[in-house]
């Protein structure tokens, strides 16, 4: 490709992505912006950074959004248009990943065009695009594509991968549990792909992501031991998760696929890939059933799960459509399946904006509440919450976040069990 011609694809591309995204740059906090937060602040960076090091310790949770998050929220306090930039960036330099990531596989161009344009935008992930809650799933798909593309660069290059590719593979870990396939893929590489083969890195990712497995899933304070994250190991739930995982890229209403189909699914693709002895379909094959299993084994499907998954479907797409022998014929397929995409797409995110917004309202109206206000508290007061905008416990973080002091004492009236009380302030958030 020329540079005249990357630079007309890529200058489509974005235009594309901020024609449907670009919204989502203007967005306040959701109430899961708060929770985090007020975790990571309890933490603390040096807390956080720890974490980070002890990827293994079972009550570390997410460490690397962590850090991403405290850094922002030291710089600008609870300002949400430097942590929208933030995850834009990641957003944007996600797709030249997944463009060298599926030239990598296919070896073709036009192959790697094609997926970036389908793969670029997926309303059934609006949330990825509009929530700042969800870096963690932007940071994962950034340094699992970068270990992965720089392994493969590597090999490519018939030079020896370097530890480097074990930090990347942490660092991806540490944003995300959807990171942990990494090292089944590294194998799956060089199984389809080499003929002399290279384990050394390879085998030192697999024990880091075992240790992984086993900090965050095992042990009192580890996210398996968390209701919704306990792994499920029935085939059934397994199957209806990634049914959904289906439903979701197809924009199909749910229990309109089913285990069966999905089954079906794989078995089609899987004599396909025997038949033609494709090693390409045999990656995408392994890459449908195995990137979205950290959250199938937890019984979800779907959602902002989807985003590391969806670049190898995206990429297997792009690889099918591309194989069409006639160029004429190609170009009219490949042109009709990506306006049927941008119509879709279109059509799917206008239903899913009011949900959107009624995530950030509440939030964001408690903060300018404070700001109005001017509201202040000081170490070693007592705070009572009066005509609270929620029904949890979501003020508490806010506030402890306006005020900087991650132990603030603040009483929601609304969850008072006892009698009368002492506070030094009252703040109310109507």
């Amino acid at each position: 490709m020329t540079r005249r011609a990357s630079f007309v694809f890529w200058f489509v591309a974005y235009t594309y992505f901020i024609w449907l995204a670009g919204e989502g740059l203007l967005q306040h906090f959701a109430a899961d912006d708060m929770m985090n937060l007020a975790r990571y602040q309890s933490r603390g960076f040096g807390g956080v950074i720890a974490d980070n090091l002890l990827f293994f310790r079972s009550d570390a949770y997410r460490p690397l959004g962590g850090l991403l998050y405290l850094s922002l929220y030291k710089l600008f306090h609870l300002n949400p248009l430097p942590y929208r930039i933030a995850c834009f960036v990641l957003l944007l330099v996600n797709l030249p990943l997944a463009y060298r990531f599926t030239k990598q596989i296919t070896g073709s161009v036009e192959a790697a065009m094609v997926a970036v344009l389908l793969g670029c935008f997926h309303a059934s992930l609006i949330t990825v695009y509009y929530f700042t809650s969800l870096l963690y799933d932007l940071l994962a798909s950034v340094f699992f594509l970068l270990a992965f593309t720089t392994y493969v660069s590597n090999r490519e290059q018939e030079k020896r991968p370097t530890a480097w590719i074990v930090v990347l593979g942490v660092c991806a870990m540490n944003a995300k549990e959807i990171a942990a396939t990494l090292p089944i893929f590294l194998i799956a590489y060089e199984l389809l792909f080499k003929r002399t083969r290279e384990w050394k890195v390879i085998v030192g990712l697999s024990a880091v992501t075992m240790l992984f497995a086993v900090g965050r899933f095992v042990g009192d304070g580890s996210l398996g031991s968390t209701p919704g994250y306990r792994p499920v190991i029935g085939v059934v739930e397994i199957l209806r998760a990634h049914a959904s995982y289906l439903e979701s890229i197809f924009y199909q209403g749910e229990g309109a696929i089913s285990a069966t189909m999905v089954v079906g699914l794989w078995v089609v693709l899987a004599a396909a890939a025997w038949l033609t002895k494709s090693r390409p379909l045999t990656f995408w094959l392994l890459w449908i059933i195995l990137a979205p299993m950290p959250t199938a084994i937890i019984g979800r499907g779907g959602g902002p799960g989807l985003y590391l998954p969806l670049t190898g479907w995206a990429a297997f797409a792009g690889w099918l459509l591309t194989r069409i022998p006639r160029t004429d014929i190609r170009k009219v397929v490949v042109a009709v399946a990506l306006l049927t995409t941008v119509r879709q797409t279109a059509i799917a995110r206008r239903a899913s904006m009011p949900a959107v917004y009624e995530g950030q309202r509440k939030t964001w109206a408690v903060i300018e509440r404070l700001r109005s206000t001017k509201a202040s508290f000081r170490s070693g007061d007592t705070v009572l919450v009066v005509n609270d905008l929620f029904d949890s416990y979501d003020s508490i973080f806010i506030l402890r976040l306006w005020s900087g002091i991650p132990n603030l004492d603040v009483t929601l009236e609304h969850k008072i069990l006892s009698g009368p009380v002492r506070f030094t302030q009252t703040i109310n958030l109507r």
